[in-house]
């Protein structure tokens, strides 16, 4: 997004994810399916495209600044005493743009959600507003509540411990997550205090601040069905969000009217699979119209990230099918779509009676080759496999 800059804070210890004589892991090194929780957080900020991608690091930083080498270009930013929220920001913005708009994220919130994300900078750059990410829910004890005007503007968010029994009543809260111009931040963010029973700075506080300047604050309020924006503060959390997440995944085959929003996730795909052009829309509404074949897709809370295409061949004897152009997004490796793929058209492929699955892949995808042998798959040759039912 154009005008954008994201800091992810990172610098937590995350005590209570520890057990008994386990080495001093970072919080955001946990892992959730396999992939640290920070890995999670980035993938998504990258699909933003930000100009500046900023993690905030502190305990055991050189272990979260190696595990993230392979995402280049990230900068680091030092808080070496954890001293809350708003000193994680506060230690950022010497390197935002002052012309951009910064979205402040966390490296313990794996699943927040893409759509939801943009939503909030473009309310932010749009209204040139400080805007909170809030959300609805059933229990709200532990969460900063949110305190609105009459018109639904935001006047204060209130810490669980800070809050008075009538603000423990409020079931809108405030899930951290938040996007405002760079000079927003500038103004406010030295003015914060640590006046709190934890003695630190609260990122939150600069909502009051913020109304006592006359910048707009306003908030994008999440349904209570929408859990995305819950982070892991113990393992218990690890768990239920791990089962949360195998829900943000739907594989399924396109459909006619799916045209247009298929072509153009493919002009990104396609391109990281192969040198020739991506298909046009023209294409892709052909071979929708094709019977004997089936386009198949990833969608990760709601967008498309990975597909393939399912061909059927028939002659007297047998149905024989053939996958060809597997291909995921770059950013969403490592989280096994490329096997959910796979499973779907080996599904279909025995429902239609097929008598095998041939795969067609490049000689140079070992990691690949590795996935269809482990799933039963045969090579044939240095370029197809065969799966036989």
């Amino acid at each position: 997004m154009n005008g954008l800059d994201i800091v992810i804070l990172a610098a937590g210890q995350g005590k209570r994810m520890q057990k008994a004589g386990e080495p001093s892991l970072p919080k955001v090194l946990y892992e959730l399916s396999g992939i640290p929780l920070l890995h999670h957080v980035i993938r998504t900020a990258q699909k933003l495209h930000p100009a500046n991608l900023l993690v905030v690091v502190g305990f055991e930083q050189q272990q979260v600044r190696s595990s993230l080498e392979e995402f280049e270009p990230i900068q680091f930013v030092e808080q070496p005493v954890p001293r809350g929220t708003g000193d994680a920001v506060r230690a950022s913005l010497a390197k935002l743009d002052p012309a951009n708009h910064c979205l402040v994220l966390y490296g313990d919130v794996p699943l927040i959600d893409l759509s939801w994300c943009r939503q909030l900078v473009q309310q932010s750059q749009q209204e040139n507003s400080l805007v909170f990410l809030t959300a609805e829910v059933y229990e709200s004890y532990g969460y900063g509540r949110v305190v609105e005007d009459r018109l639904g503007n935001i006047q204060t968010i209130v810490e669980e411990k800070d809050a008075s029994p009538e603000e423990k009543t409020i079931n809108h809260i405030n899930t951290g997550i938040l996007c405002a111009p760079k000079g927003c931040l500038q103004q406010l963010i030295p003015l914060l205090t640590p006046h709190n029973q934890q003695n630190e700075y609260y990122l939150t506080d600069i909502a009051s601040l913020a109304r006592e300047r006359a910048w707009p604050v306003r908030s994008l309020r999440m349904p209570k069905e929408n859990v995305t924006w819950r982070g892991v503060n113990t393992r218990d959390d690890l768990e239920i969000l791990t089962q949360k997440w195998a829900d943000l995944f739907e594989i399924s085959a396109v459909q006619p009217e799916q045209a247009e929003e298929f072509w153009q996730a493919s002009q990104s795909l396609i391109p990281q699979l192969s040198s020739r052009p991506p298909p046009s829309l023209g294409y892709i509404k052909t071979l929708l119209g094709n019977s004997n074949v089936t386009l198949i897709v990833a969608r990760y809370q709601g967008e498309i990230v990975g597909m393939l295409n399912l061909i059927q061949h028939a002659n007297l004897t047998a149905l024989r099918t053939h996958i060809n152009d597997v291909v995921v997004d770059q950013t969403m490796r490592g989280f096994g779509i490329s096997k959910k793929l796979v499973s779907k058209a080996l599904e279909l492929s025995k429902e239609w009676g097929a008598v095998d699955v041939d795969l067609t892949s490049r000689p140079d995808r070992e990691i690949a080759h590795k996935l269809y042998q482990g799933m039963g798959f045969v090579a044939r040759n240095t370029r197809v496999y065969r799966y036989s039912f």
